[in-house]
């Protein structure tokens, strides 16, 4: 899902299976070898975690209220707090790391995030709407990004080229002599 501050480790999302349920935790692992280390408590499905740009604070989604929602704690993931209302998957940070954007259905929102490690967190508020592509599954990571302006970058379905339809006329030349 991300690399870690330094750029020694990254963030993984592991995938194991409880009877028929697939269950999302997250984990630190280093790449210079050694055993991945759990962040946080590994009750909650949590999946989809992204660093803030000075790598001291970590957004993540958790179904720990019952629904998948976007969470804000420090790097090891200890004390999170809700940034999304209503639902939020997909979080990605403000390049200056004062807002969080997240996905709920077809709408873009922002919450403001104020500085340290255990920020203020505004309420929610909408961007924009759109018909706009979704990841495949829940622990993919995101498949949008934000430009260090402010623009997004967003995959439309709409967007897509389609097929171009093609009219094939056989035995054209009998056509024009019937027609004259």
């Amino acid at each position: 899902n991300a690399w870690t501050g330094g750029g020694d480790a990254v963030i993984v999302t592991r995938q194991r299976t409880e009877g028929v349920r697939r269950r999302f935790s997250l984990f630190v692992a280093p790449l210079a070898g050694g055993v991945p280390r759990a962040l946080g408590p590994t009750r909650y499905d949590r999946y989809g975690a992204t660093l803030s740009p000075e790598g001291g604070r970590l957004a993540f989604v958790s179904i720990e209220t019952g629904r998948a929602e976007v969470f804000v704690a420090p790097a090891d993931a200890s004390d999170p707090r809700q940034a999304s209302v209503g639902a939020g998957t997909s979080p990605v940070w403000a390049r200056d790391g004062r807002a969080l954007f997240s996905r709920n259905g077809d709408a873009v929102m922002s919450v403001a995030v104020g500085a340290g490690l255990r920020p203020s967190l505004a309420p929610p508020r909408l961007l924009f709407r759109g018909r706009f592509e979704e990841p495949a599954r829940p622990d993919w990571p995101r498949n949008y990004d934000v430009a260090p302006d402010g623009r997004f970058l967003m995959i439309s379905p709409d967007s897509l080229p389609g097929p171009t339809p093609l009219t094939l006329v056989v035995n054209w030349r009998e056509l024009l002599t019937r027609t004259r």
